[in-house]
């Protein structure tokens, strides 16, 4: 058999047809439309909250007879990846084209001539890269560490200029993902607060900024363990990836507490063919300062859900007049909206300690609960950018043939016309979808750990009444978000 005995996988295809029967943004720098729905958004709110709990209650009765308790399924793809010619040949050719395009976005915005809404620069930076590698990353994995500009640059130069023998300063334990933290804040404020992003030379200076300051500490550090600790694109990538169907393992096994990512050669990986989402789990304890990272990215997601709605145009409006003024009103926002994150998910993980009557810290749990928040983050980024992604990404076949607006027609597609004529309540039912789908891969990856955890099956059903308390509210709270706008 291919894969698995049926009474390993009844679990899941069960739930899945469920979930699909129950269940009926990207803004960044697309176009926000107004989606009218057939239904009133009260039904799809109470419908949303009432799947939560119906998962939650069949997630509930099978107890510790759920599969991947314990370890999930999986089979390994008996190629050789890393020594197979042919694909070696296509992951340099990919090396080629990516060093490419991350140049071409550079060079187009200090000599480029953009006078429409849409520039290529800012098409291959917030679409292609942004939302199409996160996408991607999260059905067959992390494959950007292998095919990353400034790494494979970086060691480009490193060889020609002889940097390889040099001794590299220890990274200090205390810095551990804090810079990534630093970084992902500034990125954040730079796609959702300053009116500039979409802009091709601001997005080339900060691309350049970035680029140096990676650069910088990998030539200080050592490249692998600054982009494994610092680059903000390596973590995100490598974290949904935990949701893909493409595992990738070291072969000298060692079980890791604290990092992403093992510290031998990446030649050394196997690779295996898992259930979708079954990466999360994979139980392993992680440091406080990447609990902070993964609530920083999905309260920011969130923020700029919330940026689209009426009330908050309406609040910005006020400060229209003073640029000054309405940055700040943005920033403070967005800070305080992550500290409330920070403040609600700690609380609920005290809940979780009393209720569930665990021996543990409240931080510990925070460390090991904080992975099930993976399957909302990428749920509501792939409900928030994936019009955006086919819609808006499209704009790429005419751009590529005139990349600097000089009315250049190099491949002929300069005239391609974007198709927008799609059925948005549609959209709007699938963004609805892939959020409840999200919330409930939460409250199944958290009953597993609360059954790992717990010393029974009752003290672990109890655990998990907070949890389901904050994922109801949370699911009222992004339905809400996502019906007032649909961007594409």
């Amino acid at each position: 058999m291919f894969f698995f005995k049926f009474k390993n996988i009844s679990f899941y295809v069960i739930f899945s047809i469920f979930t699909l029967f129950v269940s009926n943004n990207l803004y960044a720098h697309g176009t926000v439309t107004k989606v009218e729905t057939t239904f009133p958004l009260w039904i799809y709110i109470l419908g949303g909250a009432i799947t939560v709990l119906l998962s939650f209650i069949i997630i509930g009765s099978y107890g510790r007879n759920i599969p991947g308790l314990v370890d999930y399924q999986k089979k390994q793809i008996n190629i050789d990846l890393e020594n197979n010619l042919m694909v070696k040949v296509f992951v340099g050719f990919l090396k080629i084209f990516i060093i490419s395009l991350y140049l071409l976005i550079i060079i187009s915005g200090f000599i480029g001539n953009y006078n429409e809404i849409y520039s290529l620069s800012s098409i291959l930076f917030w679409v292609v890269f942004w939302a199409g590698f996160s996408i991607l990353s999260s059905i067959f994995g992390n494959f950007w560490f292998y095919i990353n500009p400034l790494k494979v640059l970086f060691e480009f130069f490193e060889k020609l200029l002889g940097f390889t023998d040099r001794r590299n300063y220890t990274y200090p334990k205390y810095f551990d993902y804090w810079p990534a933290v630093a970084l992902f804040l500034i990125f954040a404020i730079f796609e959702l607060i300053f009116e500039g992003s979409d802009k091709p030379r601001n997005i080339s200076f900060f691309v350049i900024f970035y680029s140096i300051f990676i650069w910088l500490g990998m030539y200080i550090y050592g490249g692998n363990t600054w982009l494994q600790k610092s680059d903000i694109f390596t973590i995100i990538f490598e974290l949904f990836s935990k949701l893909s169907f493409i595992e990738k393992s070291n072969k000298i096994k060692k079980q890791g507490t604290s990092d992403l990512f093992d510290k031998k050669d990446l030649s050394k990986y196997k690779y295996f063919i898992r259930y979708p989402s079954s990466g999360l789990l994979i139980s392993n304890k992680i440091s406080f300062p990447l609990v902070i990272f993964i609530i920083l990215v999905l309260s920011t997601v969130t923020f700029d859900g919330i940026s689209m709605t009426d009330i908050w145009i309406e609040v910005i409006y006020e400060f229209s007049r003073n640029d000054y003024l309405r940055f700040f009103v943005q920033f403070i926002s967005l800070i305080l909206l992550f500290l409330s994150f920070v403040i609600i998910f700690f609380s609920f993980c005290k809940l979780i300690k009393l209720f569930g009557k665990l021996n543990i810290s409240t931080s510990e749990i925070a460390s090991i609960f904080v992975i099930t928040l993976l399957p909302i983050a990428v749920a509501y980024h792939l409900s928030h950018y994936l019009w955006y992604f086919i819609v808006t990404g499209q704009e790429t076949i005419a751009l590529i043939s005139d990349p600097f607006g000089y009315g250049w027609n190099l491949f002929g597609t300069s005239n391609f016309k974007v198709n927008r004529d799609f059925n948005l309540e549609l959209a709007h039912s699938i963004s609805v979808g892939l959020i409840i789908l999200g919330h409930i891969g939460s409250v199944f990856t958290s009953h597993v750990y609360a059954v790992r955890l717990s010393k029974n099956e009752k003290d672990a059903n109890y655990s998990q009444y907070p949890f389901l308390i904050l994922m109801i509210g949370y699911t009222i709270l992004s339905l809400w978000i996502v019906s007032q706008s649909l961007t594409i």
